[in-house]
């Protein structure tokens, strides 16, 4: 893992978005975060149903935006 430091504001434990997300599909909302602009990953654990459901979630949220490409899926993390 890269070195450096991710920022949260505290203000996302009162939103809808987290307080209605499962203890799983939060740590789904924050690795993105974490790993952001440091390239591909491996080692996901998690169920290919629990990403397709945290990543729609998300998307409602207006927390991701999802672009599908000819060659692969571009997800982007909103401010």
């Amino acid at each position: 893992m890269e070195k450096g430091w991710s920022k949260l504001h505290r203000e996302l434990v009162e939103k809808p978005m987290w307080t209605e997300l499962t203890p799983m599909q939060k740590v789904l909302l924050v690795t993105p975060l974490t790993m952001a602009n440091y390239g591909k990953k491996h080692g996901e654990n998690s169920s290919a149903r629990k990403m397709r459901t945290t990543h729609k979630k998300l998307t409602q949220y207006e927390f991701l935006t999802d672009e599908s490409t000819n060659k692969n899926r571009l997800l982007t993390i909103v401010n």
